[in-house]
Parts: C-alpha cells; sequence; structure tokens
C-alpha cells in the first residue's frame, strides 16, 4: 500500500505546483466562472473576476509568445480574434472596451486558462484530479441551489434576468456555469473503467448521469448517455445499431410509444417528441436563428471575418440584440455555430473547429480517449447550445492533456 501511495504521489507531484500556483489553478477557472453567478457575491469577488484575465496574461506572457505545442498557435490566434473581435464592436456598435472586456472575461477570453498551465506544468494526473475537483465543487454549488429553490441563489446562464428557478419540468431547473464537468466525468470514469476493469469507476460514471438526469437538460442527458453506451459497447457493433435505432425510435415515434407524464424521463421525452411535431409543422425558433445571424444581421468584410463581439446589456449594441433578436426569441446561445460567426467571425469559426478537429485526430493513448469524447459530445450539442463558453475551462484541461501526450502529430491544418 505504501508503495502505490509514494508512486502516485511521484505521478502527482511537481516542483513547479507551489502554493501560489495552486491557488490560481483553482482561483482562475472559478474567477472565469464569475463564482458561478453567486448572487449575493461581496464586492471582492466581482474584483477579482475582473482582475484574474491580466494577472494571469501577464504571468503567463512569455508562454504565450513563444510557446510550440500541438494546439498553442490555435489558442494564440483564438486570443488574438477576440481581441480583434473587441475592436470590432467598439468600432461598429459603439460598445466600449470596458463592456466588452466585462462579458469576455466570462467568455472567450477564459483559455487563458490554457496558457496557465502550460506555465505552471502540472502533471497529467494532477490535472485529472482538477476534473474531479471541479466536478465535487460544481455537484455542491447545484445542490445547495437546489435546496434554496425556488429562490434564485446562483446565476442562471441563459436565465439571467429570471427572479426564481424554472419548474416547467417537474423538477428545479437549474443552469449553472461549469455543468460541462458532469459529461466529462462520466466519460473519464468509463474511461477509467474500460482502463482498469475496476468496478467502483463505472459505479462513479452511473451516479454522476443520476445528477445529470435530474437536471432535466434533454441533450445533456442524451447524448452523454449515448456517446457513453456507444463507448462501452465498442467491440460489439451489433448492440451499439440496435441501441441508437430504439433511442430514435423512441425520441422521433410518439404516436407508438407514449411514456408517462409524472416521470421525469417521460416527461422530458414526450417534450421533445411534441417539440419534433410542432418544428415539421412551423419552422423551428433555431433555424430562424441561425438564418437571421448568417443573412439578416448586418456584418460588412471586417465583422464577417473578426466577428461583433459577444453583447453587452448595458451597451447600446446589446440593445440592438435584444430589439432584434431577443424580442423575437432569437439566442444567440441557442445557436452555438451561429454564436460563433456572430461573436468571433469566421476566423473564431476557423480556430475552434481546428482545436477540435486536430484533437479528435491527434494519435494518443487509449486512457486519454475520454478527451475525445468530451469533444465529440461538445460538437454535437453546439448546434443547439453554446457550451464553448461555459466549457472554456475543461476545454483548456483536455487540450492540456493533448499537447502532452500525443503520440504523433496528423498532418497539421
Amino acid at each position: 500500500m505504501t508503495n502505490k501511495f509514494n508512486k502516485y504521489w511521484c505521478d502527482i507531484h511537481n516542483k513547479n505546483i507551489t502554493f501560489l500556483n495552486s491557488i490560481l489553478l483553482i482561483l482562475t477557472p472559478l474567477a472565469i466562472f464569475n463564482f458561478y453567478n453567486y448572487v449575493n457575491a461581496p464586492s471582492f469577488l466581482k474584483i477579482i473576476s475582473y482582475i484574474v484575465f491580466p494577472i494571469v496574461f501577464i504571468y503567463c506572457f512569455k508562454t504565450i509568445l513563444y510557446s510550440h505545442f500541438y494546439l498553442s498557435k490555435l489558442y494564440k490566434l483564438l486570443l488574438f480574434s477576440t481581441f480583434m473581435s473587441m475592436i470590432m464592436a467598439y468600432i461598429y456598435h459603439s460598445q466600449s472596451f470596458e463592456l466588452s472586456y466585462r462579458i469576455c472575461a466570462f467568455g472567450f477570453l477564459g483559455y487563458i486558462y490554457y496558457f496557465l498551465l502550460h506555465q505552471i506544468k502540472p502533471s497529467v494526473k494532477t490535472v485529472e484530479i482538477l476534473i474531479v475537483i471541479f466536478l465535487l465543487i460544481y455537484i455542491f454549488i447545484w445542490l445547495y441551489a437546489l435546496s434554496q429553490a425556488p429562490h434564485l441563489v446562483f446565476g442562471q446562464s441563459g436565465f439571467e434576468d429570471a427572479k426564481s428557478v424554472d419548474f416547467d419540468r417537474g423538477v428545479f431547473r437549474i443552469k449553472i456555469v461549469g455543468d460541462c464537468f458532469l459529461p466529462l466525468s462520466i466519460f473519464y470514469f468509463i474511461n477509467k473503467y474500460i482502463s482498469t476493469r475496476k468496478l467502483i469507476f463505472l459505479i462513479f460514471s452511473i451516479l454522476i448521469f443520476f445528477i445529470v438526469i435530474l437536471h432535466v437538460t434533454r441533450q445533456l442527458i442524451f447524448f452523454s448517455f449515448l456517446l457513453s453506451i456507444l463507448y462501452l459497447m465498442k467491440k460489439r457493433k451489433i448492440m451499439r445499431i440496435l441501441i441508437v435505432f430504439t433511442l430514435i425510435l423512441i425520441i422521433f415515434s410518439p404516436n407508438i410509444l407514449k411514456f408517462s407524464q409524472n416521470s421525469i424521463l417521460g416527461l422530458l421525452i414526450n417534450t421533445t417528441s411534441n417539440q419534433i411535431n410542432d418544428n415539421i409543422e412551423n419552422q423551428d425558433v433555431r433555424l430562424l436563428c441561425y438564418k437571421h445571424i448568417f443573412l439578416d444581421f448586418p456584418n460588412n468584410p471586417l465583422t464577417i471575418l473578426f466577428g461583433n463581439c459577444m453583447e453587452h446589456s448595458n451597451s447600446l449594441y446589446g440593445d440592438y440584440i435584444r430589439r432584434t433578436m431577443s424580442s423575437k426569441g432569437l439566442y444567440p446561445s441557442d445557436v452555438g455555430y451561429a454564436a460563433i460567426y456572430l461573436y468571433n467571425g469566421l476566423l473564431g469559426f476557423y480556430i475552434f473547429m481546428s482545436i477540435f478537429i486536430k484533437s479528435l485526430t491527434a494519435k494518443i493513448d487509449p486512457d486519454y480517449y475520454y478527451i475525445k469524447l468530451l469533444f465529440i459530445y461538445i460538437l454535437i450539442i453546439n448546434f443547439t447550445s453554446i457550451p464553448l463558453i461555459g466549457a472554456a475551462i475543461a476545454i483548456c484541461m483536455c487540450s492540456y492533456i493533448i499537447d502532452k501526450k500525443v503520440l504523433k502529430q496528423p498532418r497539421k491544418i
């Protein structure tokens, strides 16, 4: 037992992880999450949230400038793209740099965490421990918020103006930034189970999935379950086909299969089926939003290339988005790929797609395939949401692991 502990300690211990670095590894994500939008947050926490980026940027400046890792060029380009979008917002939408920074600090500027990881150089096992730590923090925050429902304790992503917690699906629906650690942890523990065959890891993944169900977010439930089952049965092709066919039948055949509205899953399945039928008869609001952003939103060659930046609610730009889109039920947060184009232009779209394609084509040890599962998951749900903002920290952690564990670089994109 002592030998195992010593080996484990040697694996995670790194002389670069000083007390200050440990604080930065934990505090930076919390600041980027805006401390989970705690409603009664004291002013000093808000100050920390705004000053973390420049502190980390200065601390990592040499790493940002001179790093040559597998994905580092794309992350440098992402920071450049975000700064350029802020300039576009100032020139064409009269949104001040201050307001652009205040909204981007919790958005695409959060990807600065990738360079912080490379600056501190934690071991891969340490990063995996961080994944579990942020999972536990998220679960604790979510459970506390659930215990205080219907009173709003933590801000809900996409429901910033709400004064109470949504209950339209039979369960208090609490959406808190950082929920991407749920599917990431499910994939991580399933991957650990496959590589070690220790049942405890499978039990962990099942327990986390129960928490996912209680979130009553359909795409989170459906795709985390689907990808997990397909990966578990990767050597049983017939079973994989049957599972996919059954799930499609359940969702797209509401007249054949009916489920009780008294159960959470039954309510979600029936709601999805009804919405699919409504969208067949009437044009889907998300398709209308895609059309508006790609075809009707006023752009010019520069904003097409660099984007318009994220809108701040207190700016004229934010007011324009409310008048022309939100008032019609069109929200950029519901159309991830269109939102990337709106915020960071074609350059941002190219950067994110390149990060995911390079990560998915990278040759890494099977012990780290959970990273590829997460990136597939994000690519899928990005059609109907924008996880690239809330999942910035998780994506940075996974990208850092790929940089460390890539075996052979495929053809450059």
